[in-house]
């Protein structure tokens, strides 16, 4: 299932007031420092050439380097990919989670409300006893099998 650019920014701003972050932004930030690392750690590797006192041709070595960047971002590709996807996954709010900004969108029941609702789910249940009681008494069917 595709989703839409307006979809994934209103999941963004849904999971940033339930969790303080996006999984984009965790996304992103998560491929930042994988690349900060593998710079990191190639310009630790040219530089280690030159502590060893190894002789070498400089642009061979930074011809390596970016053919090693190139090379290692090319394999992160998919591993990359399947974290941004498992990632909005884990993430994601069920739509039928309230955050407290959607507080105001909700109908707000008063006491008469849930008196009426009290005297209907009361009047119900009186219902369900007449009709499992009537049978019985006149013997037409016997519900006592039945698990309520």
């Amino acid at each position: 299932m595709m989703i839409t650019d307006k979809e994934r920014l209103e999941a963004d701003e849904y999971e940033k007031q339930y969790y303080g972050f996006s999984s984009t932004k965790f996304y992103i930030d998560f491929c930042f420092q994988y690349e900060k690392v593998l710079k990191n750690t190639i310009r630790a590797t040219e530089a280690g050439f030159m502590d060893e006192g190894i002789p070498y041709d400089a642009e061979m070595i930074s011809l390596w380097a970016q053919n090693l960047y190139i090379t290692f971002m090319d394999i992160a590709k998919v591993p990359l990919l399947k974290l941004q996807e498992e990632s909005r996954k884990m993430f994601s709010i069920p739509r039928n989670v309230l955050l407290e900004a959607d507080q105001y969108k909700v109908k707000h029941y008063t006491d008469t409300d849930l008196l009426q609702l009290k005297l209907d789910v009361e009047k119900l249940e009186d219902d369900l006893i007449k009709i499992r009681i009537t049978p019985i008494a006149t013997n037409r069917c016997s519900f006592q099998d039945v698990d309520v």
